[in-house]
């Protein structure tokens, strides 16, 4: 059952209104989470902003889409699994892929390791040694797809976490995620 309440779009005034807005605008609808974000304007502003500011990132968008899968895998949370899931397949990953990186695993070995940083990192609440990163960049990582690994790794626990705080009803469908299982 919910913790907080997911907004009705059509009753929204000033800053909330705006955001939910341009939520529909983009995505058609707005989802369970980004209705209850909508309690706070400021936090739906927010994840608006980082999401949005991610999705100029240089890193492949196949990459942090499966880093996505990963953390939203990592924390167990339905939603984000589902939102992650929802991201890779629009991102053309396999429902494979998809499967592979929910344990943190890939064919490439880019990939592999940036998983398994991706892992790590969520489980070590970031503290991980610096050796960690110098094997990122042994692979071939650059160190600005190495920030935006980070970065994917903390929008995708922001969403996690308010997840499992505000537990919005799914309504995605969190397919391969759950297959992976």
């Amino acid at each position: 059952m919910s913790t907080l309440t997911p907004l009705d779009p059509a009753r929204l005034t000033g800053k909330a209104k705006e955001l939910i807005d341009y939520v529909i605008e983009q995505r058609g609808r707005a989802p369970n989470l980004v209705r209850q974000m909508a309690n706070s304007p400021a936090v739906l502003d927010g994840y608006l902003g980082f999401t949005r500011a991610m999705s100029e990132a240089a890193a492949p968008r196949e990459l942090l889409a499966l880093v996505a899968v990963t953390v939203a895998a990592t924390v167990g949370d339905d939603y984000a699994e589902a939102i992650a899931e929802r991201i890779a397949t629009g991102a053309g990953v396999s429902a494979a892929a998809i499967g592979r990186a929910a344990k943190a695993a890939a064919d490439d070995p880019r990939t592999d390791a940036a998983l398994q940083f991706a892992r790590d990192l969520v489980a070590a609440g970031g503290r991980l040694p610096e050796a960690r990163v110098e094997g990122l960049k042994a692979v071939g990582l650059a160190e600005g797809e190495i920030a935006e690994i980070v970065g994917t790794v903390c929008l995708n626990l922001f969403r996690a976490y308010f997840s499992l705080v505000a537990r919005p009803e799914v309504d995605l469908a969190p397919a391969a995620l759950a297959d992976a299982r």
